[in-house]
């Protein structure tokens, strides 16, 4: 069989489904003659060849467009989505998009051209802004997490920035304090990067456009009982804006603003034919907050009924079987796509109370260290299990 690495070179270029055809035929091949072989040295080389490929063929199933890349390698691979453009180009899935298209520029013909490759970036930043968003709780470990990708310093400084911008930009102002010292601590790592950079300017707040879409300039100019009207806000149109917000905090911090503002400036002669616009704002506010509330309930109220076993190993072997698990495609997202392996043991790893965001360090270690009859042997406890199971049952 030809070395794994001239393989990969064979593969570069055609489709995914081609390159997923080719591999499964190599896979059934080796199986086939391993069926041939006894325990000698043959076999255990055929084996590793098996591994090899097997593991290949669940990068390319996860992230063709990672592995394709020419500045992300296979340790990447495992910290970015898989998603094409038209995923990211639906205001259903992001309802800003003009972060989108701004990001993308920025990458294609930008002050960063040729730096990522767009979609590439995307993928990796939408998957790490929800990998904050999930984990805003654990600050710190969400920072060493980020702090650890297999990027060089100036990728991850452009990467910080970009989270930022996608979080409303810096300096960071949140109303929730847990969501707060997450991005400040970010913020902070994000600016220890020695001298200017595009990003430092591309990703900071823009005041004046801030304040500029807070005011929604819209002038009644008709007197009213030959008064003239000082009504400088339309809640239609708020309510619109709200829309290019994507997180509620985001949405709850512009309609107090607002609010504050239009307060501070009343004059006494405005004339409200309905609810008076600081009114609006007040309920939409308390809406906002109730889902907010709500969605952090349902997030915090599970119990944690499971936890990893004491047992000498236990973590290493759970991370073997998970990892078979998730290669065998037997579990989907509750909407139907397929969940990166990350998102796959993150979930896991919550459920147990322990951390397995580093799962991949994990296996390489243990393939690495470990002979393949031991990192074989939790999967011949569960043969034994299942043919007791059944001999038990006849």
């Amino acid at each position: 069989m030809k070395d794994i690495t001239e393989l990969k070179k064979e593969l570069i270029g055609i489709s995914k489904e081609e390159k997923i055809q080719r591999l499964s035929q190599r896979i059934v091949n080796i199986q086939v003659s391993l069926s041939g072989f006894a325990g000698n040295n043959k076999r255990d080389e055929e084996t590793l060849k098996l591994e090899s490929l097997q593991y290949l063929l669940g990068e390319i199933e996860k992230n063709p467009e990672g592995y394709e890349s020419k500045i992300s390698d296979k340790n990447l691979i495992p910290f970015i989505y898989d998603r094409n453009l038209d995923w990211f180009f639906s205001a259903k899935n992001i309802p800003n998009q003009n972060l989108v298209f701004e990001t993308i520029e920025y990458f294609d013909d930008g002050a960063r051209k040729d730096f990522f490759k767009p979609l590439d970036f995307l993928n990796l930043l939408w998957a790490q802004y929800e990998y904050v968003k999930n984990n805003r709780n654990n600050a710190y470990s969400t920072l060493t997490h980020l702090k650890e990708l297999p990027l060089n310093p100036e990728q991850k400084h452009v990467l910080f920035g970009f989270i930022l911008k996608w979080y409303g930009g810096y300096p960071v102002e949140n109303l929730d304090k847990q969501f707060d010292t997450a991005l400040r601590l970010i913020e902070r790592e994000f600016l220890s990067y020695v001298g200017e950079t595009p990003e430092k300017k591309f990703c900071q707040r823009n005041w004046v456009e801030y304040s500029r879409l807070k005011k929604i300039e819209v002038k009644m100019n008709n007197s009213i009982n030959g008064k003239e009207t000082n009504s400088e806000y339309d809640f239609v149109k708020v309510k619109e804006y709200l829309k290019n917000i994507p997180d509620i905090q985001g949405q709850i911090l512009f309609l107090t603003e607002l609010q504050t503002e239009y307060r501070q400036n009343k004059t006494g002669l405005e004339f409200d034919l309905g609810t008076p616009f600081d009114e609006q704002c007040e309920l939409e506010i308390k809406k906002l907050d109730k889902i907010l509330k709500v969605e952090q309930t349902v997030s915090n109220q599970a119990p944690q009924l499971f936890k990893l076993s004491q047992r000498k190993g236990a973590k290493t072997d759970l991370i073997r079987i998970l990892n078979a698990i998730y290669e065998l495609k037997l579990i989907d997202k509750a909407d139907g796509l397929t969940p990166s392996k990350q998102e796959f043991f993150e979930a896991l790893g919550n459920f147990l109370g322990t951390d397995l965001s580093k799962y991949h360090s994990n296996l390489s270690q243990a393939f690495k260290n470990q002979p393949v009859k031991v990192n074989l042997l939790i999967f011949d406890e569960m043969i034994k299990i299942t043919q007791n199971a059944h001999s038990d049952n006849q």
